[in-house]
């Protein structure tokens, strides 16, 4: 070539020129490192039509009054409360249940004690309607506070007899007007009053009558509940009150409470006040079924119950299942593998749920109102945990719960399944409900985005990592997302966006019940030798618009494992820290795809293991985040090393969802 010819005129080559003169100025490249992105965003929240079907008993503000003071001096911890809010309205609960309790005084004399309605306002007012949750008050013994110095106040005078032509006693009357006092503070923000607690106050009143009471007089109850019903219900009429007081003794059959209903029903008070209204002073049966038995058992006593209703007259009113529950120990969830395997009991809570909701549904719902899990959070006793929640709360040396909840249990997702089905993470997403910048796969219906669809696009993508296989949601404090290989982690604690996204521990989680056997260093030879041997078919290449079908869904389960013979290679490394060998194509394909960051140590050699999702058995190597499974068939294309489906695996476990 001659410079300025006819072929290359020297205006046509002299850019050229200056830009090859730039060159040595232009700066050599560096590793592509993370841009700041935004936090992979939650599905819009999904409120179920029915949701005021369901309640859950929550946990008192009144416990958690000055349980945070340098954040909350002087007021109740906040964020524990708003947590709980927060998870009610997730869980899909219309309602929450909880107690008003009064406190001490400052007289010497006694008294029935005073209501701090600063322990309740905050929560009652903003909180629970920020949240979409109607409040049932619990109007138990405590809102008359028992005193030592004044007997009077006692709850077992409730059943002192009556001094007045009207049925009541200075118990019943104090109840009535305390009542009105609450009912006048709060207004309408308070949707419904349970008036006293049944069964368990029962044992309140055998404590404090010195074992001399045991039941509640009817004639007695049904007076305080029309002058509590006569005193609210004409200046707030939205707001419903509840019978709660079936107050039974401890009878030998299960007709206790449906025939003291019955007995209530023909008290002298409850009658004179139908006589002239219409109507009972009341405007709905509250009960418990603890010891019924078996939930076909369960639903057959509230078609008693409602037998017992509808001959007094009272069909127009509903049951409300203000207290139902089955005790569930938790797990204990290690942090860094925010899993757990389920424990019997936490399988057994949950498979009541699933029995008893269905029949509720389909066979009560007409004339039962709600159903009120018992209870939101396990809860301390002296002699250990109640292990009746939905979850377990963390709690400190202090005695101070805390959010979020470490564990969910599998009871929160059973009932979730019923209240708010749209939430559950394995739960279809809309793709028209999106966030901008979102990337949907109509294969799994699920979606990524912010700094998981970052990670993904630019750790290996479908081919790495698979499809979505649940929405992001938040488990031990954090949001993640599982895929059908990984669980994504979002730290946004970490200041260097490299970090900000991390994979899950699935392998450790899934492997904890295994022993590999640490192994010798082996000194590589001159022998390059891939290493592995058949296995399942890979995820197909699949790029971001096109429409692959997903993989198959059947988990890789551990069979009895049998070590691999492995021919040393040049490209061999040693782990001293888990006493582990890598080497061959897993060696090439960890060191290719982020190494250590990535998948973490080794933590098992190479070894042969049944693959449940064709029975067949390949070769495999265990590593803290992930499984690689050497593919023969697949040799010569990208495809010899593939990961194995641990997501998958991990929710098939039941124990992901913590």
């Amino acid at each position: 070539m001659v410079i300025g010819s006819r072929q290359f005129p020297l205006r046509r080559v002299l850019p050229l020129l200056c830009l090859l003169l730039l060159i040595p100025l232009i700066p050599r490249s560096t590793p592509t490192r993370a841009a700041v992105a935004e936090a992979p965003a939650l599905p819009t929240a999904t409120r179920s039509a029915d949701a005021d079907f369901y309640g859950i008993v929550g946990r008192d503000p009144w416990f958690e009054w000055g349980t945070d003071p340098e954040r909350y001096p002087n007021d109740v911890n906040r964020a524990a409360l708003e947590g709980m809010a927060r998870d009610l309205a997730y869980a899909g609960a219309g309602w929450v249940r909880i107690e008003l309790r009064a406190d001490h005084d400052a007289n010497a004399l006694g008294g029935p004690g005073y209501i701090d309605y600063r322990k309740w306002d905050w929560f009652i007012k903003e909180c629970a309607p920020k949240y979409g949750l109607k409040v049932l008050f619990l109007l138990g013994s405590a809102v008359i506070k028992h005193s030592a110095v004044d007997p009077t106040v006692s709850f077992s005078r409730i059943n002192d007899p009556a001094d007045r032509p009207d049925g009541t006693n200075n118990y019943s009357r104090l109840f009535a007007a305390r009542a009105k006092e609450i009912a006048d503070h709060f207004g309408d923000s308070v949707a419904a009053y349970e008036i006293l607690n049944e069964a368990n106050i029962s044992e309140i009143l055998f404590v404090e009558s010195g074992g001399t009471q045991i039941e509640f007089n009817p004639e007695i109850y049904g007076a305080l509940l029309t002058d509590v019903y006569a005193a609210i219900k004409p200046a707030h009429p939205k707001v419903q009150l509840i019978v709660g007081g079936l107050l039974y003794g401890f009878r030998p059959t299960g007709s206790a409470d449906y025939d003291y209903l019955y007995v209530l029903y023909q008290s002298k008070r409850a009658q004179e006040y139908r006589l002239v209204n219409g109507r009972y002073p009341w405007d709905g049966v509250a009960s418990h079924a603890y010891y019924v038995g078996d939930v076909r058992k369960i639903v057959d006593h509230y078609w008693q119950l409602r037998g017992v209703m509808v001959a007094a007259g009272d069909d127009n009113n509903k049951l409300w299942l203000t207290e139902i529950g089955l005790v569930g120990g938790p797990s204990k969830v290690r942090p860094e593998f925010l899993a757990a395997m389920p424990t019997t009991e936490e399988e057994k809570q949950a498979a009541f749920i699933r029995e008893l909701f269905p029949l509720l549904l389909n066979e009560v719902r007409g004339f039962v109102a709600n159903v009120f899990w018992f209870k939101y959070e396990d809860f301390l006793l002296p002699n250990g945990w109640a292990n009746y929640g939905l979850v377990r709360l963390p709690i400190d040396t202090r005695g101070t719960y805390g959010q979020p909840p470490v564990p969910r249990k599998p009871a929160f997702a059973a009932f979730q399944s019923f209240a708010n089905p749209g939430a559950l993470p394995t739960a279809p997403e809309s793709a028209e409900r999106q966030p901008v910048g979102a990337y949907y796969f109509p294969q799994t219906r699920h979606a990524i985005s912010g700094a998981f669809r970052q990670y993904w696009e630019q750790n290996g993508g479908l081919d790495r990592f698979g499809y979505p296989i649940t929405s992001v949601f938040e488990s031990g404090g954090l949001r993640v997302q599982y895929f059908e290989r990984a669980r994504f982690e979002y730290h946004p604690e970490n200041a260097d966006p490299d970090y900000q996204v991390q994979l899950g521990l699935l392998t450790a989680f899934l492997t904890q019940t295994r022993t590999f056997p640490k192994a010798t260093p082996i000194t590589p030879t001159p022998r390059p030798r891939p290493a592995g041997t058949p296995t399942a078919r890979a995820t197909p290449t699949c790029p971001p618009g096109s429409s692959c079908p997903p993989v198959s869904e059947t988990p890789t389960t551990p069979s009895p494992t049998a070590p691999s013979t492995l021919t040393p290679t040049p490209t061999m490394i040693y782990f001293a820290e888990t006493g582990h060998n890598l080497g061959g194509s897993f060696y090439t394909y960890w060191r290719a795809r982020g190494g250590l960051a990535s998948f973490g140590y080794p933590i098992s050699e190479e070894l042969r293991e049944v693959n449940q999702a064709d029975g067949k058995t390949y070769t495999v190597q265990y590593f803290e985040r992930a499984r690689l499974e050497y593919h023969p068939e697949n040799a010569g294309t990208p495809y010899a090393v593939l990961l194995g489906l641990m997501g998958l695996e991990t929710i098939n476990t039941g124990g992901w969802y913590r």
